[in-house]
This record gives structure tokens, C-alpha cells and sequence, in this order.
């Protein structure tokens, strides 16, 4: 079989990597193997183990360039590779018929000078130990164990002086431990996946001058490259031609993000993944599992290589146009402030949901004036109150994608012609008020924009609209009048509550769905003021018809005074009651009788007739 080289951008498993004879060679620029040195080695295999039931692992990119033919000059990825190649070596030893030696040496070198696959020009003593380690203790396997490898007549003196076989001694001690007591059926799905299912991204330095100046940026830092580091050549290089164009434009990107980066991070990494992981949500809404990453792999990888660079600058453009000219989109930063947390997060699946449609909408629009772009913000900083838009994120973000692609106006009041799971009967019912405003369309815009983002109505303003109207015309004057009504209906307190019972067949107090142990409730929280103001029976509005607002509290005494209730009928008489209820919670216990809560957690309750005897007796005294 011709020998095939390694393409740039492909992805290769372990088996196409150690195979038709090909080397992979550390550099004599490369630092020393240290992995086994510390708990590197260790917590790698481990957290493989952890994963051995996934079809496929994506290790990142390995850098490298070929010279001579077949030779693989590792730029970097050097810690991970050896560590596998010791890891199949050692895994080997549990199989009596060495059926892992393949993936160890070629059949040419085992009748040649017996050289592995993996290759240390570091030094030559590496170089000569990883060759009598593979033949005589992971192929042969003549040697109980690696404590024993020192005492071999292979085993030179000098090695002791070198870091890298010390470090790789180590390596192999917590491989033979994690492997002591490892049955044949987990052994062999854990095989399958080393040589098999984990991948890495080839990424072709072209020839040693570059290969070198990569060497240098990596062993300066003595790190890893991050994810955007191993992208970045991947897509500045598609283009050959504009490659330093693009290279250009990309540092510009870092510039911008590093500006704007979390307080607890130096560089502008955790901006740019975030950033390229909106794209691929914009561009690919249709798979739900991308909402899911927290960070790229090599599934994205795959995915952001298909897009033209040139499409890339226009949406970052759209970002930084964004950010700098719109307060709104730049109130919560591009990277939550992490301090004292040393993971790493991306914006929140909500922030997800406000951002990208508008990301997408100056996409697909162009040329768009601030004051479009935050009407297009409002709309889905608006739909994100909405508990059944914010706590289905995997479909509604879709929609709202969609949404924004399926648009054939640039004014936000054309999507109430769309078929949309976000277009409802109250989007089409605000369009249509909007569009008919003409030239107070600005100030009703501002006033539902106030409301909505109040607690209490939290996104929907349906009920409000409901009670808007004068002679089938919507009154901004009304719109604020009852809005304002229902915020002082509601600092009534308890004499509000109480005239809600008067409201006939009105379920109420009632189980809300945050009452833990089941308590009837006279409504504490917005959720609740919120449940019941969109009833079916329009309690605030019956309420509304009948006080006047000027006497607002004698209105509601009045109302309390002339309403019944024969089941709450002690509650209206008596207002001391509801009072010394903190958490607004009866029970029922029938046949009349109510368990009075104290507070939310019931330390503290007593029946209704207990209390009102009590009472009594207190007054009695007071009276003598």
C-alpha cells in the first residue's frame, strides 16, 4: 500500500497515526517529557477511562510538519502522544498475543532496527530506551514489572540523568496501576477507544522554519495551545492568498475581546470560543447538541472550517458595532465575571437566546439605524421574561433564529405576519397598536417596554392591553392609568386580598406552584399577583370597575363591607386574621375550620377558632 501523508484539517485516530511506518518524532527544540512527574499523566488516563463509552473523543490538534518523508516533527502535542504510546505499550502486556503491538512498531522495523513509532530526538538516550523499552518490556514482555526495567542489562546508567525516560518511568507505574486489577471487559472497550475513537486535528506547519517559530511560542509559555490557538491557523491558512490579511484580522478580534474580557481572565481566548460558538449556534440552529457545548471541539472545528473568512469579519464587525454603540447589548458583559471560580464559562443559554437573533438580524439586514436595532433588542429581551420562552432555550433559540430569517422587513413590527412559536396573540395584538400609532409609535414603545419588564407582568402585558381601550382604540393614557392602578391595588396589602374574596366563584386563595407543602396562599410573591391577574375571571379588573382611585383604601373597605363569602366570611370581617398570617398561608381542614401558618415554614400555626378566642379574650381584658 502507497504511503499516505497526513492532510491538513483531517482528524486521525491513534491506529492512523501509528501505522504504515510512519514516525512521529520530538524535535531536539521540543522541552522533556514531564507528564509523569505530577498528576498530568494520571488524571488524563483517568478522565478516558471516565469517557470510555463515547463514540468519539476529540484531543485537540497536533502540530507538526513532515521531513523527511514520513517523518512527523511534532510541534506540539507532544506530552499527550507519548503519553498514549506508553499507555498502549503497557495495555499490550495484558494481552497474551501482543494485539496491541501494531499500534507500537511497524512489521518493517521489527525486521529492521526495531524503531517504534514514537520517536525522541531530544537526546539519544530517549531516543535508544524508548526503542529496548518497546521491543523487550511492552513486546516481549520477559519483565514482571516497571520497577524492574532498572535492573535490565538495556537500562543504561545514564538514563538516570534523563528527565524525560524518569518521567516516562512514572507514566508507566500509574499505568500499571490503574491496569493491575482492570477485567477483560472493561480492558477492552478502553483499548478500542485509545486506538481507535480518540482523534486529534492534523494541522500542517508546511516546514521547519515555521515549525520552529511555533516551538518557540510554546515552549516560552509552557503550555498547551488553547482552542482558539489551534484554530487559528486552520482558518487564517484556507485562504492562502489572504493569509496575512487574515492573520491581521484575527488579531484585531483578540484585541477586541481581550478589551472586553472578564475580570479574572489576561487573555482574550474565553471571548473569541464564545464568539465563534455564537456563530456556529447562528449558522447551524437546526443542531440543538452545539447549545449544549460549553467549549469547541473538534465537532466544531469541522463545522467553523466550512465558513469563508470573509463571512467571519462581517459578523464579528456586527459584534463590535454592537458593543460599542449599543448600551443595551453591552449591560451584561460578553463573559460573566468568574472570580473565584477557575472554570471558564460562556454566556448563559438566556443570554444566548437575547443576543444572537439580534447578531443575525444586522447579518441579514445591512443597513439597520440603532433605533431598529433596539427594537429588535427589546423584542427578544421581552420574550426572555416569559418563563415558557426562558426555560425552553433548545427550541425557542431555533425559533427565534428563524424568526429572524424568515423576515422580510427590517421593522420588527413585520414579524406579526410570521408563523412563529413567538409570534403570539399579544405580539400581533402590540404590532398592530404600534402600527397604528404613526407618530406616538415611540412614546407607546417606551411605555411597554417600562411595563413589561416589571415583575409582576414579567414579558406579558396581554390583561393590561385588555383594559386599554377607549371606544376600540387603544388610549395610551388608559394604558398607564391602570397599569399605575394595579401597582397601588397592590400596595393595599392585605386590604386588597381581602376584597378579592368577595369576587364570586373566583379560585381563590389558592395553591400556587412554589407553596412547598401544599398551603392555600392569598398571593406573596409577583408570580403569584401574576397568576391571577391573566384568570380567566379578570379578578383585578372587577376590582378596578368598582373603587375609585382617588379613596382608594375606603373604596376597598366599602367593597369588603358589602361583599360575601360564606366560606371566608371571617376573613372579611375580621382583618386581624390575614394579618397575623406573615406567609399568606391557611390550610383547610374542613367543616370551616382553617390552620393559621405563621410564616413560610410553619413553625409556628394556629386554628382560626383557637386564634379568634384568643382574640376575644384579649379584648375582654382590655374592655375590663
Amino acid at each position: 500500500m502507497a504511503y499516505r501523508p497526513l492532510t491538513i484539517g483531517k482528524s486521525y485516530s491513534l491506529c492512523d497515526l501509528f501505522s504504515e511506518n510512519r514516525k512521529i518524532v520530538i524535535p531536539d527544540l521540543q522541552r522533556d517529557y514531564c507528564w509523569g512527574n505530577d498528576d498530568h499523566a494520571e488524571n488524563f488516563i483517568m478522565n478516558l477511562i471516565e469517557n470510555v463509552e463515547k463514540e468519539q473523543i476529540s484531543l485537540g490538534l497536533l502540530y507538526g510538519y513532515e521531513y523527511p518523508t514520513q517523518y512527523i516533527q511534532l510541534c506540539d502535542g507532544q506530552q499527550r502522544i507519548t503519553t498514549l504510546f506508553l499507555l498502549i505499550g503497557m495495555m499490550n502486556r495484558k494481552y497474551e498475543n501482543n494485539k496491541l503491538k501494531k499500534f507500537l512498531i511497524s512489521e518493517e522495523e521489527m525486521d529492521d532496527d526495531f524503531d517504534p513509532y514514537l520517536q525522541y530526538s531530544i537526546r539519544e538516550s530517549t531516543l535508544y530506551f524508548l526503542s529496548d523499552l518497546t521491543r523487550y518490556f511492552f513486546i516481549e514482555n520477559a519483565i514482571n514489572c516497571v520497577a524492574d526495567i532498572k535492573k535490565q542489562t538495556w537500562y543504561f546508567e545514564e538514563y538516570n540523568l534523563d528527565p524525560s525516560i524518569q518521567s516516562m518511568l512514572k507514566t508507566m507505574s500509574v499505568c500499571e496501576n490503574i491496569l493491575k486489577d482492570m477485567e477483560q471487559s472493561v480492558l477492552d472497550p478502553f483499548c478500542s477507544l485509545i486506538v481507535k475513537k480518540i482523534s486529534f486535528l492534523y494541522y500542517d506547519m508546511g516546514d521547519a522554519q515555521k515549525g520552529e517559530e511555533t516551538f518557540v511560542v510554546i515552549n516560552t509559555t509552557g503550555e498547551m495551545l488553547s482552542a482558539t490557538e489551534n484554530l487559528k491557523p486552520l482558518l487564517v491558512s484556507k485562504d492562502n492568498e489572504n493569509r496575512d490579511q487574515n492573520a491581521h484580522f484575527w488579531e484585531e478580534m483578540e484585541t477586541f475581546f481581550w478589551k472586553i474580557r472578564s475580570d479574572d481572565t489576561d487573555t482574550a481566548d474565553d471571548g473569541l470560543e464564545c464568539f465563534f460558538r455564537c456563530i456556529l449556534l447562528i449558522k447551524f440552529d437546526e443542531r440543538k447538541d452545539i447549545l449544549q457545548k460549553k467549549h469547541l471541539d473538534k465537532y466544531c472545528y469541522e463545522l467553523l472550517l466550512k465558513f469563508d473568512f470573509n463571512e467571519l469579519k462581517e459578523y464579528f464587525s456586527i459584534v463590535k458595532r454592537l458593543f460599542t454603540s449599543s448600551k443595551l447589548f453591552a449591560s451584561t458583559p460578553w463573559l460573566p465575571s468568574l472570580s473565584g471560580n477557575s472554570s471558564r464559562s460562556s454566556l448563559s443559554q438566556l443570554e444566548l437566546f437575547k443576543r444572537l437573533p439580534v447578531i443575525e438580524y444586522c447579518h441579514k439586514f445591512k443597513e439597520v439605524s440603532e433605533k431598529d436595532i433596539e427594537r429588535i433588542m427589546r423584542f427578544f429581551e421581552n420574550q426572555s421574561l416569559i418563563d415558557n420562552v426562558a426555560k425552553d432555550i433548545e427550541h425557542t433559540l431555533p425559533a427565534a433564529l428563524k424568526l429572524i430569517k424568515d423576515m422580510t422587513d427590517k421593522d420588527v413590527l413585520s414579524i406579526s405576519k410570521l408563523e412563529n412559536p413567538l409570534v403570539s396573540r399579544e405580539v400581533k395584538q402590540k404590532c398592530k397598536i404600534l402600527s397604528e400609532a404613526k407618530e406616538k409609535r415611540m412614546d407607546i414603545e417606551q411605555s411597554f417596554w417600562s411595563v413589561e419588564k416589571k415583575g409582576i407582568w414579567k414579558g406579558e402585558i396581554s390583561r393590561l392591553l385588555e383594559w386599554s381601550y377607549i371606544d376600540n382604540s387603544f388610549s395610551l393614557e388608559m394604558f398607564k392609568e391602570k397599569e399605575q392602578n394595579v401597582i397601588n391595588l397592590l400596595r393595599c396589602n392585605d386590604l386588597f386580598r381581602r376584597a378579592l374574596l368577595t369576587i364570586d366563584n373566583f379560585n381563590y386563595p389558592r395553591h400556587f406552584s412554589d407553596n412547598r407543602r401544599g398551603y392555600l396562599c392569598f398571593a406573596v410573591s409577583d408570580n403569584h399577583w401574576r397568576e391571577l391577574v391573566n384568570d380567566s375571571i379578570d379578578p383585578f379588573g372587577q376590582i378596578m370597575k368598582k373603587i375609585n382611585f382617588s379613596t382608594l383604601q375606603q373604596s376597598l373597605n366599602d367593597v369588603i363591607e358589602k361583599g360575601n363569602n360564606v366560606k371566608y366570611v371571617q376573613f372579611l370581617e375580621n382583618p386581624a386574621i390575614l394579618e397575623w398570617c406573615d406567609g399568606k398561608c391557611i390550610d383547610d381542614l374542613g367543616n370551616g375550620e382553617f390552620l393559621l401558618i405563621k410564616n413560610k415554614i410553619a413553625t409556628n400555626s394556629i386554628k382560626m377558632s383557637d386564634f379568634l378566642e384568643q382574640e376575644q379574650n384579649l379584648a375582654n381584658i382590655v374592655a375590663q
